[in-house]
């Protein structure tokens, strides 16, 4: 099954045009991060990430369920961001504006390794955590964000309740995951 075939397999209820912001962040980034980190990390950043991000944006916006609807955002849209927890290398793109359930407002990928040390590594072998900070709300119909992982095996965790969608609170919020405190 290809990056992209999954997509013609799940119909969401939600307005088509928003299928681009949701699968960009919930598949296709989750997908190459998890499946090569290193090129995920290298590309991200280097002069060539808007290349990359275009490239797969082109592809996703051929394969979302119905294709001939346009998407409300381009790459242009797109923010990514680098830093560091602890000794871990953190790579976040920050989406447009999400609006509606599961959209997410940024997407993360932390590598479980050093980059000064992964250089041999196969890459195939590392291991990274991919976090989404979602639009959500409670069951009284309260609005609330949510912190979602997707792991390597494809399960969808759900940490419930997040911090407000700022990047400095959503990071703080996935070094506790991380940490464990």
């Amino acid at each position: 099954m290809g990056i992209f075939d999954r997509f013609k397999k799940k119909d969401r209820p939600q307005e088509r045009s928003r299928d681009h912001h949701y699968y960009l962040a919930h598949y296709a980034l989750r997908y190459v991060a998890h499946d090569d980190p290193l090129f995920f990390f290298a590309v991200l950043g280097s002069d060539e990430s808007e290349k990359f991000l275009n490239h797969i944006f082109t592809n996703l916006c051929e394969n979302v369920p119905d294709p001939a609807v346009q998407p409300h955002f381009g790459v242009e849209d797109l923010k990514i961001h680098r830093t560091r927890i602890g000794q871990y290398p953190v790579v976040t793109i920050e989406m447009p504006p999400a609006l509606t359930m599961g959209e997410a407002y940024f997407a993360t990928f932390v590598g479980l390794f050093d980059l000064s040390e992964a250089a041999g590594e196969k890459s195939e072998e590392l291991r990274g955590r991919f976090f989404t900070l979602e639009v959500g709300q409670t069951l009284e119909g309260q609005a609330r964000t949510v912190i979602g992982e997707w792991t390597h095996d494809e399960s969808h965790l759900n940490y419930g309740t997040g911090p407000a969608p700022s990047l400095p609170e959503f990071l703080g919020a996935v070094e506790e995951l991380l940490t464990g405190d």
